[in-house]
């Protein structure tokens, strides 16, 4: 909720902006450097980027701009395996803002402002298959209450064959599909909240019958957990992928807006359950509703001059500059 708070009040203070805008519209300081022009630039970092420069904790239930499409248990979504896991599972896109924590240069795989990011998460409801021994990673390092859970995401061309129920296999997301993953005990309750590469053998299906290997940094994966200390368990879950970095590197990948993903539960390389959704097919717009608010406010502004301009003969004199209504000074 903290994180919405901040959305909220960064909303509250753009609009307090734009209110102060017109207010000088009204009273003839027609040389504002804030002008029309400007307000609108505000207004778009207001509506367009909040979602993708807010804090992001891992629980796409609370983090802004997730959707969610159904459990991973459902006769529409569920594909195949035994394992006894359930989650809510949620989709995203957006284009990344210049204050977003996915911001990178890490080895040279950059995600920068304005890349087309999608995500794809989850919050569990069952969790019966996974452990928290605390086992090693795949550097051979143990952390306390650490999960054997795998975040793993099978992203498809349009031409996929994957059906609920049926086969999760990279082959049948088509030529050109991805997929990213996390190891073994990679998550722990320490790391909450944290941003990692899915390196996990992550692959390119680049021909029928063949795979090749790509880079993991071109994803990131975070999650979220809950319950009491020395007793966490996974919550949530976000996975990540930049699909203009994607396209950069790897020009061959056909993963793309609207197609089809597997979302891969596993507990390390035995239990697993594989759900099948589909991207966002396009970047949310920004909010239209706020921008007719904006504007009928600024026609309101341009009538008020007009009807001002008519009827006082002191037009721009300093002392017609009192708005005690206001939270700003009563006179100018």
């Amino acid at each position: 909720m903290k994180d919405v708070m901040i959305v909220d009040s960064f909303k509250h203070d753009i609009l307090h902006r734009l209110r102060l805008i017109i207010v000088y519209k009204e009273i003839g300081v027609r040389k504002s450097r804030l002008g029309f022009a400007s307000a609108f630039y505000l207004m778009s970092i207001a509506w367009m980027s909040l979602p993708a420069s807010a804090a992001i904790i891992g629980d796409p239930s609370v983090d802004p701009g997730w959707t969610a499409i159904g459990s991973s248990t459902d006769s529409n979504l569920y594909v195949d395996g035994t394992g006894a896991f359930q989650a809510t599972i949620y989709t995203t896109a957006f284009n990344l803002s210049a204050g977003s924590p996915l911001i990178s240069t890490t080895g040279g795989f950059d995600w920068n402002a304005g890349d087309v990011i999608v995500g794809v998460g989850g919050v569990m409801v069952q969790t019966a298959d996974l452990t928290y021994g605390g086992g090693a990673d795949e550097f051979g390092v143990s952390h306390t209450g650490s999960t054997s859970a795998r975040i793993v995401v099978k992203y498809g061309s349009s031409g996929a064959t994957w059906t609920a129920p049926g086969t999760g296999s990279l082959a049948n997301g088509g030529v050109g599909s991805i997929i990213l993953g996390t190891p073994s005990y990679d998550f722990y309750p320490a790391d909450s909240g944290t941003l990692i590469v899915p390196d996990s053998s992550p692959l390119e299906q680049s021909t029928v019958n063949t795979t090749t290997p790509i880079s993991g940094l071109v994803g990131r994966v975070v999650t979220n957990w809950t319950g009491a200390s020395g007793s966490m368990t996974l919550n949530g879950y976000e996975s990540f992928m930049d699909l203009t970095l994607l396209q950069a590197q790897y020009p061959s990948a056909t993963a793309a807006l609207g197609n089809p993903f597997v979302m891969d539960l596993q507990r390390g390389t035995g239990a697993y359950q594989d759900s099948l959704g589909a991207l966002p097919s396009s970047v949310p717009e920004p909010n239209l509703a706020a921008f007719g608010v904006f504007f009928a406010l600024a026609a309101l502004s341009r009538r008020r001059i007009t009807s001002q301009s008519t009827q006082s003969p002191h037009r721009g004199r300093r002392a017609n500059l009192c708005t005690p209504s206001l939270p700003i000074p009563s006179c100018l």
